[in-house]
């Protein structure tokens, strides 16, 4: 896995070069992490409210999705080595996204795959970005995933899922009516890390990166823990 300097990679990147170097996007999963850090919580006290905010750490790298011990950075360093996947991954926060990222971000989106904290959401510049990925309009869907996990509380789930309507308001009405169609490259409401790891694997798939029989296997060891079909029946 390689974690790339976010703000440097977006304003650094032109679209030429993506059309020209675009298949070097089937080496490799893009994931890009919007999150925060504890810092933000320390100065946006208002904003604590039933926010688990002990899954927190000092860089965004440390944020932990799951309530565990594990960081989102250790996480997807498991994913990867586990499913032979490629991994490229950068981390946003409020501070680091602006207009010209946005604007990057929209002509990178179908390449990347968005992993959203859904208490980061309340912020400005995070919401803004993780509009970019809500349009559906002609099929247009991109890869979205929100961790939320299912030990949480009953407030403090329902914070996360006012956040995730908030800002995902086509996403969430096509996932609940189509899932498991064109939208098997969402989720909004990832409940544990066996779940996040099998949705990273069938998005993998149906981009085709990595080899389908390292992801057959990895498919095999972790389907008996979730009650969802596997890849050879969607």
């Amino acid at each position: 896995m390689r974690e790339i300097n976010s703000q440097n990679y977006f304003e650094n990147t032109e679209n030429v070069y993506i059309h020209q170097h675009a298949s070097k996007f089937k080496e490799y999963l893009f994931v890009v992490v919007l999150t925060h850090t504890q810092q933000y919580w320390v100065t946006n006290p208002s904003a604590i409210v039933d926010v688990p905010t002990g899954n927190y750490g000092n860089e965004l790298k440390h944020w932990k999705p799951f309530g565990e011990a594990t960081t989102i950075s250790g996480l997807l360093d498991e994913f990867s080595r586990l499913s032979e996947i490629n991994l490229k991954v950068c981390y946003l926060d409020e501070s680091c996204i602006n207009r010209a990222i946005r604007r990057q971000a929209k002509g990178l989106k179908d390449r990347m795959v968005l992993v959203a904290d859904p208490f980061s959401l309340v912020a400005t510049n995070n919401n803004q970005f993780a509009k970019v990925f809500d349009e559906t309009a002609h099929n247009n869907i991109k890869a979205c995933l929100v961790p939320l996990c299912v030990t949480s509380s009953t407030k403090t789930r329902g914070v996360a899922t006012r956040n995730i309507k908030a800002v995902f308001e086509d996403l969430c009405h096509g996932w609940e009516q189509e899932f498991f169609k064109s939208y098997v490259h969402v989720e909004l409401d990832v409940p544990s890390k066996i779940h996040f790891f099998r949705r990273l694997s069938n998005i993998a798939f149906y981009r085709g990166i990595g080899d389908k029989e390292n992801l057959a296997r990895f498919e095999a060891t972790t389907q008996k823990f979730e009650n969802k079909p596997s890849l050879g029946d969607l």
